[in-house]
């Protein structure tokens, strides 16, 4: 199992903890596989974390982008890390993750 903020998660995530409010109520059980729906509603909670099973996020899960587009990310998001050193593990999967999400973003734009 791992942690992750909501807004990695995808649908068809299985839950490994249970989802409670601030008062303790039952939102979502363990072991539910995410739907569009339930993400939508944990924004709408407030769920800044999860706790689901395997490692998180994959990229099989997710539909794959066209190289146009993550090149394009690549440009927007390279200004940003030009000061960083990201032969650093951290920094260098910091900037993968940019560079996804932006693709994404202009990928949802079209």
């Amino acid at each position: 199992m791992v942690t992750i903020a909501t807004d990695m998660a995808i649908a068809g995530m299985v839950l490994g903890q249970p989802v409670s409010d601030l008062h303790g109520r039952l939102l979502i059980p363990a072991g539910a596989r995410l739907t569009e729906r339930h993400l939508a509603a944990l924004r709408v909670w407030g769920v800044q974390h999860l706790m689901v099973e395997g490692d998180g996020p994959t990229t099989s899960l997710r539909s794959p982008l066209s190289p146009a587009l993550v090149a394009q990310a690549e440009a927007e998001v390279s200004d940003l890390f030009r000061n960083t050193d990201t032969s650093h593990r951290f920094l260098a999967q910091l900037r993968r993750l940019a560079v996804e999400r932006r693709a994404r973003a202009l990928a949802s734009q079209r």
